[in-house]
């Protein structure tokens, strides 16, 4: 990928995007609330581990994202000219002083002209590598931050539910004059003295306008956030008492505003159970129960297709300074940039997070 070429980058690597992928979920706010709900927390981090395992020191760092680092692309455009021009600079003087000595001044300019080269290419290779050194250390500050932060919903200690066999019936949910308030004063309430029981293999539909609280009963059952005031039992057992992970894994919640992870739609499906991620039949049973598994086998790439592609590939469709062809719009399409990468409907993007 020299400075008269036009170049791509594709990646092929499978782990590098999985371990791209959750590493974006892990560090993005976007999928919080998807992630504590579905009790990902324990599958991301061992998926993490493992692709970081199998991806090694092989992850190189493209020309794209290095020369779209704002310090590195101003520092590069304006000592790459200058520093060619050196052998052309140190040859005109000698001549100008020393016409006679102009055939050594040649030999000479061949001389500084390779020295210049390689000063320029030594340059560049130490910018790159500053800049890749840079940004692994904010990714390791960010780690760190992560870890030291305190979970600011407080675990129980019982296990739920005691009989695994009672979940066959499901679980009963009862509010006992709930009150709850997203801000801290207290002042504004999104529920207010709710109270009403669910019992076990009932089917319960709560209808009410926008900013009604239904949502709010949802994150509240999921202990995304904690009440004000009142009781929530399940099971008749304080929800405050009871395994966070327990509770997280028993209940299953499909928010009105879903999110598609930059991961693979097997993924994207898999990951609704933690515990059979990984399990392509009950992935493909998941589908066709959703309503997703037909359209997903017409696809090029099937359940390997992915919505949001954690890295995608780079062409320069546009050829550098100085290339023969400079001015002129580069056709990739025999390299099938990003070809994996399909749009879905909302409806259908419902059926997969189904």
């Amino acid at each position: 990928m020299g400075d008269l070429l036009v170049y791509a980058c594709k990646v092929h690597n499978k782990d590098y995007l999985s371990k791209t992928g959750v590493s974006r979920m892990n560090f993005s706010k976007l999928y919080r609330k998807d992630i504590v709900a579905g009790n990902m927390g324990g599958l991301i981090w061992r998926l993490y581990q493992r692709y970081t395992l199998a991806v090694g020191d092989t992850a190189g760092v493209h020309r794209g994202e290095v020369e779209n680092s704002s310090w590195y692309k101003k520092l590069s455009r304006h000592i790459r000219d200058p520093i060619n021009a050196l052998a052309q600079v140190y040859t005109c003087f000698q001549v100008i002083n020393s016409p006679g000595l102009a055939p050594l001044s040649l030999a000479s300019f061949q001389l500084v002209n390779s020295t210049a080269i390689s000063l320029n290419a030594a340059l560049r290779q130490l910018g790159n590598g500053i800049d890749q050194a840079s940004r692994e250390l904010e990714q390791l500050r960010q780690f760190y931050e992560f870890l030291e932060k305190p979970n600011k919903i407080k675990d129980g200690s019982t296990p739920f539910p005691e009989n695994q066999a009672d979940l066959r019936q499901g679980i009963s949910v009862e509010f006992k004059n709930v009150s709850f308030s997203y801000t801290q004063d207290g002042k504004k309430f999104a529920l207010r003295n709710v109270s009403f029981k669910i019992e076990q293999g009932q089917l319960c539909v709560i209808v009410g306008e926008n900013g009604s609280g239904k949502s709010t009963i949802l994150t509240l059952i999921t202990r995304l956030y904690d009440i004000t005031e009142g009781q929530i039992l399940l099971n008749g057992v304080d929800l405050h008492t009871l395994k966070l992970d327990d509770v997280r894994k028993t209940i299953a919640v499909l928010f009105q505003e879903y999110t598609m992870y930059p991961l693979t739609l097997a993924e994207n499906i898999g990951y609704g159970d933690p515990d059979n991620a990984e399990d392509m039949d009950m992935i493909q049973r998941a589908a066709d129960l959703g309503g997703a598994g037909e359209f997903i086998e017409s696809l090029p790439h099937k359940f390997s297709t992915y919505i949001v592609r954690p890295e995608r590939d780079i062409g320069s469709e546009i050829a550098s300074h100085g290339s023969v062809f400079e001015g002129k719009k580069v056709d990739f399409s025999k390299l099938k940039l990003n070809e994996d990468v399909s749009d879905f409907s909302g409806g259908q993007k419902q059926r997969i997070a189904l």
